[in-house]
């Protein structure tokens, strides 16, 4: 990935074409996080705790659906990829690098789930855990790139 052109307003970096089909492959699997993940509170002190567990799940579910709309229309929009010779260049606005880091993040975290949320090193990866581990990483490693991207002109 590298910086073609980075401002406070736009972002666009050159992608191989390797590293185009990795993020289109790591962007198709979202959503991770489990549904039942987000809890309203463990602490207690809401009065009508199914119900309003209930709320939070159909607003999470309505989130995921705007979000998996957003995503096609993102990757379907011609300008957001400007093809070249050797790759393409990704067009992003600062809203869409906020809302792609969050795919990202939800890619990285619901995967860490399904690995059972580990606290150190994973161990014992097999053919069950490994495409979650490579979707865990290869999101973590395109969340810093992108990161890295937008923070190396702009300071933010």
């Amino acid at each position: 990935m590298k910086i073609i052109r980075s401002s406070t307003e736009k972002l666009v970096v050159e992608l191989g074409k390797r590293e185009k089909l990795l993020l289109l492959n790591i962007l198709d699997l979202y959503p991770l996080v489990p549904s039942s993940y987000q809890q309203l509170s463990r602490a207690g002190g809401v009065k009508d705790t199914e119900g309003s567990q209930r709320l939070l799940d159909e607003a999470l579910s309505e989130q995921r659906a705007d979000n998996k709309r957003r995503l096609r229309q993102f990757l379907g929009d011609p300008t957001t990829f400007e093809q070249g010779q050797s790759g393409c260049r990704m067009h992003l606005s600062q809203s869409d690098l906020e809302w792609l880091l969050q795919i990202l993040n939800d890619i990285r975290v619901g995967s860490w789930i399904a690995l059972g949320s580990p606290e150190k090193k994973v161990s014992g990866l097999n053919s069950k855990t490994a495409p979650q581990f490579w979707a865990m990483e290869i999101a973590g490693f395109l969340e810093a790139s992108l990161l890295d991207a937008w923070d190396g002109d702009t300071g933010i």
